[in-house]
């Protein structure tokens, strides 16, 4: 993304998490934290050495893994 348009995402995606997290730990916890602060890194221009990827092993969905844990039974 261009400089301007990267720095309009990452400030749309602290808004958007901001808002999530006002609506308590159960809306949070559908938020792929790991992913989003992966996605502001690079917004950020943080260098790619400092970001971890994601273990493809890893369910995917919350910290908690309930959005893995909700579609076992699924």
């Amino acid at each position: 993304l261009a400089g301007g348009e990267a720095q309009r995402e990452a400030q749309n995606i602290i808004l958007w998490l901001d808002a999530v997290k006002s609506l308590g730990p159960q809306a949070l916890a559908a938020v792929d934290q790991a992913a989003a602060a992966r996605r502001l890194g690079r917004a950020f221009g943080v260098p790619g050495e400092l970001i971890i990827e994601r273990n493809p092993l890893d369910p995917p969905g919350g910290m908690d893994g309930e959005y893995a844990n909700e579609n076992i039974n699924a």
